[in-house]
């Protein structure tokens, strides 16, 4: 799937969780949510880091605007009764600053000068 970028704040970082794996490496995994006003309404989406990434989030805090670059991933899966199920993932793989800037206008009069130099 390509790459996509969303900003918005954040609004909540969950602790690193640590799965481990029978004869494997640990498998680790940070969620972190941010806070995104669309039409009106506030969104909620869900992003995930995992493995190497799970640190991406630690110069980060509640309340800062960042822009988001991640992959959206899915897969699916049959039940015990047959059903065909489905999930997907926000895989988050930079995580940037966004700085808000404010332009200043200076307005700039000419000022006619009455003196004869």
């Amino acid at each position: 799937m390509s790459d996509l970028n969303v900003t918005g704040k954040i609004h909540r970082i969950y602790e690193t969780e640590t799965i481990n794996r029978q004869g494997k490496d640990p498998f680790r995994k940070r969620t972190f949510v941010l806070e995104m006003e669309e039409n009106n309404w506030n969104e909620y989406p869900t992003f995930e880091l995992i493995q190497d990434r799970v640190d991406l989030i630690n110069e980060h805090k509640v309340g800062d605007t960042v822009t988001v670059s991640f992959n959206l991933c899915g897969r699916g899966w049959t039940n015990k009764e047959g059903q065909e199920k489905f999930f997907t993932s926000a895989k988050a793989w930079r995580i940037q600053t966004t700085t808000t800037t404010t332009e200043t206008t200076t307005t700039v009069t000419d000022t006619v000068d009455d003196l004869p130099f």
